[in-house]
C-alpha cells in the first residue's frame, strides 16, 4: 500500500507574503491594518491554512492601502 504523499498547497497567503515583505510590514502591522488575527496570517503564509474570501479581502486591501496611501479600505 502507498503512502500518501503531502503536497503543500499555496494559499493566497503564499501570495501576499512576499508584498508584505517587500512593503516592511510585520505580521502584527498587516493584522492591525486588515483586522485578520496576527495567526490567521501566519497560518496563510505558511500554507497551513486557506483564509476566507473576507479575510483575503481585508488583506488585499490593507496593502493597496500601503502601497497607496490614498487608496479607501
Amino acid at each position: 500500500m502507498d503512502t500518501p504523499r503531502k503536497t503543500q498547497v499555496r494559499t493566497a497567503g503564499g501570495a501576499w507574503g512576499p508584498q508584505r515583505v517587500a512593503l516592511g510590514l510585520s505580521l502584527r502591522a498587516l493584522a492591525r491594518l486588515s483586522g485578520v488575527n496576527h495567526v490567521t496570517l501566519a497560518l496563510a503564509e505558511q500554507g497551513r491554512l486557506v483564509p476566507t474570501g473576507d479575510e483575503y479581502q481585508a488583506v488585499m486591501a490593507a496593502l493597496a492601502s500601503v502601497q497607496r496611501p490614498d487608496a479607501t479600505a
